[in-house]
């Protein structure tokens, strides 16, 4: 798998492939998952995508993905592993150029042999570390990728007959292919009560509606704008998804919306969570 490191998808695809409809599928399939096209997603990951999503399907946790966390966190006390819930980092500390422990925002430190950053490339390198301590390969990976959309996130309720028998758990809706990339050009819908019912209460179902969204778009609004903005883009994206489950807005019984800034807010992240593989490098 070595050899496709430096290769992109869309490359590889063309060798091979010449019709225009599935070179356009296998776009949207690497943009569902790395918001951007084929031709700036590493072959690489593709290929241990593709293959999850395309050999023995998808598997869904009952009671909701919650769920992984949540076993993997009994899996961690049971050998013994402590978890500390609500306790920010806002520091890794350096023994000469080597990581030996982290301080919390109560003052608060923690050392270990190993420490793991699970915070996004940008808030590891740059918040949590001294600027003098990014190492050149780091300066080299930040130079050649750079960062992808947040997103802003529809949360509805539903009565059930809202979606005719037979309704498919994952949708994408995009109406123009030359948007794709657009700000709120693509939108992914998944339906969890479709696999688990019991997500939702009796008769009802949640519809998860995402689409890519700059933090840009939605910074520097009062809060008035902030919450008028939100409500027209909910109307905006709930009249889109009328096209494919007509009679949503009339079967509406909860919304809630989510943007980058709210992404922000409870992640305590500086950045958004992805990141681009620009000009097919």
């Amino acid at each position: 798998m070595t050899k496709y490191l430096p290769q992109n998808t869309g490359d590889i695809a063309r060798r091979y492939i010449s019709d225009p409809k599935l070179l356009k599928f296998i776009d949207m399939e690497c943009y569902c998952w790395s918001v951007v096209p084929a031709d700036k997603t590493p072959m690489i990951n593709a290929g241990m995508v593709f293959s999850d999503r395309h050999y023995g399907g998808i598997n869904y946790p009952k009671g909701g993905v919650g769920q992984i966390a949540a076993k993997l966190v009994e899996g961690l006390i049971k050998s013994g592993s402590e978890i500390q819930y609500g306790a920010r980092v806002t520091k890794i500390l350096l023994e000469g150029s080597r990581a030996v422990g982290v301080k919390l925002a109560t003052g608060k430190e923690y050392r270990a042999r190993r420490i793991v950053s699970n915070a996004t490339r940008w808030d590891t390198f740059e918040k949590l570390l001294p600027a003098e301590a990014m190492p050149a390969s780091e300066k080299r990976w930040q130079k050649r990728y750079q960062k992808s959309p947040s997103f802003l996130s529809l949360h509805l309720g539903v009565k059930a007959e809202v979606l005719p028998p037979g309704t498919e758990c994952h949708h994408i809706l995009l109406e123009d292919w030359q948007k794709m990339e657009d700000e709120q050009g693509t939108v992914f819908v998944s339906i969890p009560t479709l696999l688990d019912p019991d997500l939702a209460p009796p008769n009802h179902h949640i519809i998860h509606t995402f689409t890519p969204s700059w933090m840009e778009e939605w910074q520097g609004l009062s809060p008035q704008d902030y919450q008028h903005k939100k409500e027209v883009v909910a109307e905006r994206l709930i009249a889109r998804l009328e096209k494919i489950f007509p009679g949503l807005s009339d079967g509406l019984d909860y919304q809630e919306v989510g943007t980058p800034r709210t992404h922000r807010r409870f992640w305590d992240a500086m950045t958004e969570p992805m990141a681009q593989f620009p000009n097919g490098n």
